[in-house]
C-alpha cells in the first residue's frame, strides 16, 4: 500500500511539474504585413520605374537611411544607397518596389529575439529600429539585414519612451502602423531605440508572379505568369476625373501542368461612385480579406489605414491581390529565432495598369513636333501620372520603337513590292 503511495505521489509530482513547464514554456506568435508595387502597360508586361525623392520624404526622420546616427547624433543621410548602410535610398531602375513591411510580435512573456530577412534580387532601402548587422550577398543569396533586441509588454514605460515620435503630416502613414495595441514593443538596446514593429522596406527586379493585362475593351485581366499558385482574393479599381470604378475580381485558380493557363477577367461597368464612396467601400471589404488569410482585425485595420490614400484614391487604374506565401517565403525568407510557434505573412501586390486609352494619350503628346506650349502642359497635366510618371515615358518609348520596327517590316513586306522586282 505504501509503495502504491509513493509511485501516485510520484506520479503526482511529475504531472504537476510538467503541467508547470508548459505553462512557462515561451511562445511567440509574429505576424507581418506588406505590399509590393509594380507598374506595368497595358499589355501586362512590367516597367522599370522608380521612387520620386518625394514620396520617400513622406517618412519620419528617424526612420533609417532617411537619417543616420553618426557618432550618436542624427544626420542627414546622403543619397545613393551602400551596402554598409551608410546612406540613403536612391531605388532607381528597379520593377518593384516592396513598401512598408512591418512585423508585428506576441510572446507570452518578456524575451529576446533576432529577426533575419533577405530581399531576394533586391535591397532592403529603408528601415527602423536600426539593425545589427547587414550580411554579404554574396553568402545570402540577397540583402540580408539582422536585428537582435528584446520584446517588452504594451504597457512597459521604457519601451514607450523610446518610441520616437510621428508629428505633422510628414510619417502619417507609419503611424497607422502603430495603431495595434495588443503587439509587443521591439527594442534595440544596443543603439537604444524601440517600436511597435520592425519596419522596413526594399526595391528589386524580381517580377511578380501574375499580371494584368488591360484590354481594348475596357475589361482587366489577371493571369499567371509562369509560378501557378492561386489568389485568393483580388479588387479592380479606377479613380478618374468622374469619380471611381471598383469590383472584385474574384479568386484566380491554380495553374495545372498540361492545362491552359486560367485567367479572370472584370470590366467596368458600372456608373462611377463619388471617390469617398469606393475608398470606403473598398476598405471594407480589404479588411474582410486581410482577415481572412490571417492578420487580426486590428492589423488589418492598421494596414488597410496605412495604405488607404495611396491604394484607394491615387488617380489610375489597379489591381490589388493577395499573393500566396509560399513566394512571399521564395523571395523574402524570413528567419526568427526563437522560433515562432506561428508566423504568418500577408502581403499585397498592387499592380498600377496603364490603360490603352491612357497610353495614346501620353505617346501622341510626346510624338508631336510642335512646339511645347500651356496647352499641351496642361493635357500632360490632366494625365495625373503622378510618382508613376517615369513608368509612363519608358512605356511610350517602347510602344514608339515598337511602332518603328512593326512598320518597317511591313513596308519589307513582299506584299508591297512589284512582282517584276522580287527575287
Amino acid at each position: 500500500m505504501k509503495t502504491q503511495l509513493k509511485i501516485l505521489c510520484c506520479l503526482g509530482v511529475i504531472f504537476i511539474t510538467s503541467a508547470r513547464a508548459v505553462e512557462d514554456a515561451a511562445t511567440l506568435d509574429v505576424h507581418e504585413w506588406g505590399t509590393f508595387t509594380v507598374v506595368s502597360g497595358s499589355d501586362g508586361w512590367q516597367i522599370q520605374w522608380y521612387q520620386p525623392n518625394e514620396s520617400l520624404l513622406e517618412l519620419p526622420d528617424f526612420v533609417y537611411p532617411r537619417r543616420i546616427k553618426i557618432d550618436g547624433v542624427r544626420r542627414a543621410a546622403i543619397s545613393g544607397f551602400s551596402v554598409a548602410g551608410k546612406s540613403g535610398t536612391a531605388s532607381v531602375g528597379f520593377y518593384a518596389r516592396m513598401e512598408t513591411p512591418v512585423l508585428y510580435f506576441y510572446p507570452n512573456k518578456p524575451m529576446s529575439v533576432t529577426a533575419e530577412v533577405t530581399m531576394k534580387s533586391g535591397v532592403v532601402t529603408e528601415w527602423f529600429p536600426n539593425y545589427i548587422n547587414r550580411k554579404d550577398p554574396a553568402k545570402t543569396g540577397g540583402d540580408t539585414v539582422v536585428w537582435n533586441g528584446d520584446l517588452l509588454p504594451p504597457s512597459d514605460a521604457e519601451a514607450t519612451k523610446l518610441m520616437p515620435a510621428v508629428t505633422g503630416a510628414q510619417g502619417v502613414h507609419y503611424a497607422h502602423a502603430r495603431e495595434v495595441p495588443g503587439a509587443w514593443p521591439f527594442r534595440n538596446k544596443s543603439v537604444n531605440e524601440a517600436d511597435k514593429f520592425i519596419f522596413y522596406r526594399g526595391a528589386g527586379n524580381l517580377p511578380l508572379p501574375y499580371r494584368v493585362e488591360a484590354l481594348s475593351n475596357g475589361t482587366f485581366r489577371l493571369s499567371h505568369a509562369g509560378y501557378g499558385k492561386p489568389v485568393s482574393a483580388a479588387f479592380l479599381l479606377n479613380v478618374g476625373a468622374d469619380g471611381a470604378r471598383w469590383a472584385r475580381m474574384g479568386r484566380l485558380a491554380e495553374m495545372k501542368n498540361n492545362e491552359t493557363s486560367p485567367f479572370i477577367e472584370k470590366t467596368l461597368s458600372e456608373p462611377p461612385v463619388p471617390p469617398a464612396q469606393a475608398e470606403e467601400e473598398l476598405a471594407v471589404a480589404m479588411r474582410e480579406s486581410l482577415i481572412e488569410a490571417g492578420l487580426t482585425i486590428d492589423e488589418a485595420k492598421a494596414m488597410v489605414a496605412t495604405w488607404r490614400d495611396v491604394w484607394f484614391t491615387e488617380t489610375g487604374t489597379r489591381v490589388l491581390a493577395l499573393l500566396p506565401r509560399d513566394w512571399i517565403d521564395g523571395v523574402l525568407p524570413l528567419k526568427i529565432t526563437p522560433t515562432p510557434t506561428n508566423l504568418t505573412r500577408v502581403f499585397v501586390a498592387r499592380f498600377e495598369v496603364f490603360t490603352p486609352d491612357r497610353e495614346e494619350a501620353l505617346l501622341t503628346l510626346l510624338n508631336s513636333t510642335n512646339k511645347p506650349d500651356v496647352a499641351s502642359a496642361k493635357k500632360l497635366r490632366d494625365l495625373q501620372l503622378g510618382r508613376f510618371a517615369n513608368a509612363a515615358v519608358v512605356r511610350s518609348q517602347r510602344m514608339g520603337e515598337n511602332r518603328i520596327i512593326t512598320r518597317f517590316y511591313q513596308l519589307q513586306s513582299s506584299e508591297f513590292i512589284p512582282a517584276t522586282t522580287a527575287r
